[in-house]
C-alpha cells in the first residue's frame, strides 16, 4: 500500500438518512399508475421544462428542453456519453489522475486520446500552470 492512506475513487455511497419528506413524497408517486412504467426516452416535457426554469431562475441561463436538456438515467450514463458527443476520434482528452475510473471509458468510446491531469495533495486541484499551451490547445474536452 506504501506510506500514504488509500484514496477510494468509487461510486459515492450516501451515509445519510434520506429525508422523512422525500421518502413521503416519493411514496405517494409510487402509487400513481403514470410512475409504474418507464418514462419517455427523452424524457417528460414537464420535468425539461422546470430544468430550463431552474436554470434560468438561478444562473440567467436560457436553454432550449429539446436541444440543450438530456434526461439521463444515471450520472455515468452522462459521463460516459459525454465524450462520444463532444469528441472526434483522435483527439486530446484531460483526465483527472487520480480520479474516477469511468471517465476513461468514455473517452475510449470516442476513440479519443486520454491525457494525465496530475492532481497533487492535500488539495487535489489541478495546476493548470503545469500544463503547456500546446497541450491545452489540442486538448477538446477537460474533465
Amino acid at each position: 500500500h506504501g506510506p500514504l492512506p488509500l484514496i477510494n475513487m468509487a461510486v459515492g455511497i450516501p451515509d445519510g438518512e434520506t429525508p422523512k419528506g422525500i421518502i413521503n413524497h416519493f411514496s405517494e408517486a409510487l402509487c400513481i399508475p403514470e410512475n409504474q412504467k418507464y418514462g419517455p426516452f427523452h424524457g417528460k416535457d414537464a420535468f425539461k421544462q422546470a430544468i430550463v426554469n431552474f436554470y434560468q431562475r438561478h444562473y440567467d441561463v436560457e436553454l432550449d428542453k429539446e436541444d440543450e436538456v438530456c434526461i439521463l438515467y444515471g450520472t455515468k450514463n452522462g459521463l460516459v456519453a459525454l465524450p462520444t458527443c463532444v469528441v472526434n476520434p483522435g483527439e486530446s482528452v484531460l483526465l483527472p489522475d487520480p480520479g474516477y475510473t469511468d471517465y476513461l471509458a468514455g473517452v475510449m468510446l470516442a476513440d479519443a486520446k486520454p491525457l494525465p491531469l496530475k492532481l497533487s495533495p492535500p488539495n487535489y486541484l489541478p495546476n493548470w500552470n503545469t500544463i503547456s499551451a500546446k497541450v491545452l490547445e489540442k486538448t477538446k474536452l477537460r474533465s
